[in-house]
């Protein structure tokens, strides 16, 4: 998500071009009325700053399982609970 976003942020004829290789998602986007090269650039620095709080969440679960680091994964835990709380059901 955080390199579809920088992709679509400092390039986005790429993106255009991507979308390009799938004419069916293109065909139906536009019948449904979304133009999606230019709602993929408008949602950029929405897909990075979510990227980058995967990746930090996930950094944390790391370092806090390597390292037994009690606090890390208590966050990661309380992170998990309050965005998915019926995940582990």
């Amino acid at each position: 998500m955080l390199a579809f976003g920088v992709i679509s942020l400092v390039r986005p004829e790429t993106l255009v071009d991507l979308f390009d290789y799938f004419p069916q998602l293109t065909e139906h986007a536009s019948k449904a009325g979304f133009d999606l090269p230019s709602t993929a650039k408008n949602s950029a620095v929405f897909m990075i700053v979510l990227g980058g709080v995967v990746g930090g969440v996930g950094v944390l679960g790391c370092v806090g399982a390597c390292y037994k680091v009690t606090w890390m994964l208590s966050a990661v835990s309380l992170l998990r609970v309050i965005v998915c709380p019926t995940s582990g059901q």
